[in-house]
């Protein structure tokens, strides 16, 4: 007989749940230009996204670049991108409906994302609200894969830990999951080539959002939810 538990998911945001990429393209790029750095790529901008802004902007500038040059840039960066974080930037195919799907299901959510908690949740509050049970941006607990933060959502969903599903785009994610004794179904729509989050050891790889609340589904209906 499978035991009685809670249904709780969270879902990380860049390259999850969200393609933010065009607006912080932009505003690296801006801050750069503003600091007469040469303007990265795209592929070399998305190669830094995942780990926090200071991680970004520190593998944003040219290498050698010291503590008080990272703090001056990012300066520049955080004050761009708060003043144009949402212009292009869009929820995924089929990711609202897989959400309410997952929330039919009795299922709580929430979110956790390494992006700063006042624009994660300002994020969530336009595209998706009244979704989420939870919102967590980095700020108050260190940055995934640190166990705090997922401890801190467990703890406001009134579970454990290891009974969360953890749904992200990178290998942080799955890290984040594993850390905590939790599952972690990584999606390939994001910001990571399916290879790498393989590698981490995703234990659900999912291609597309309609599969992804499938899966998630069928955990819950064979119980196992935990590593």
């Amino acid at each position: 007989m499978v035991k009685s538990m809670k249904k709780c998911v969270v879902f990380d945001l860049d390259g999850t749940l969200l393609d933010t990429l065009p607006d912080i393209f932009a505003s690296v790029n801006a801050m750069l230009r503003e600091l007469s750095y040469p303007e990265r790529n795209v592929k070399e901008t998305l190669s830094g996204i995942g780990y926090g802004s200071r991680y970004l902007i520190a593998s944003s500038l040219p290498k050698g670049a010291n503590e008080g040059e990272i703090d001056e840039a990012l300066g520049v960066y955080r004050e761009y991108y708060r003043a144009h974080f949402s212009e292009a930037t869009a929820p995924y195919a089929g990711i609202s409906d897989a959400l309410m799907s997952l929330k039919s299901a009795g299922a709580s959510l929430a979110v956790l994302s390494n992006k700063p908690d006042e624009l994660t949740s300002a994020l969530i509050g336009k595209w998706f609200p009244d979704t989420f049970d939870f919102v967590l941006g980095q700020g108050k607990y260190k940055a995934k894969p640190s166990p705090e933060a997922p401890n801190a959502v467990a703890e406001a969903l009134g579970t454990s830990a290891s009974d969360l599903i953890f749904v992200g785009d990178s290998d942080v994610d799955v890290m984040t999951a594993h850390g905590v004794g939790a599952r972690c179904v990584g999606v390939t729509w994001g910001y990571r080539p399916a290879s790498v989050i393989k590698r981490a050891g995703a234990d659900f790889i999912v291609g597309d959002a309609g599969e992804m609340a499938r899966t998630i589904l069928d955990i819950f209906e064979r119980g196992e939810i935990n590593k």
